[in-house]
């Protein structure tokens, strides 16, 4: 989405009206600041994931021992 659009959905007059609030509140441009703040490839790969490469996560196989006495799981 470009800065136009973010303006016009946040009610400012303009992108550039967007872009002066922005620099006066965080003290970069919104290129500065995604330049500075976006992750690299490298960290977003690093993402941790389960066995089987999806993000939800794997039931545990409980074993006998583990079991509470008493319980019928």
């Amino acid at each position: 989405m470009g800065i136009d659009q973010i303006a016009e959905r946040c009610g400012f007059a303009s992108a550039g009206t967007l872009r002066h609030h922005f620099r006066q509140h965080f003290a970069l441009s919104p290129l500065q600041y995604r330049k500075q703040f976006t992750p690299s490839p490298i960290a977003k790969s690093s993402q941790p994931r389960t066995i089987d490469g999806h993000s939800k996560p794997v039931a545990r196989r409980v074993d006998d021992e583990e079991r509470v006495s008493g319980s019928d799981l």
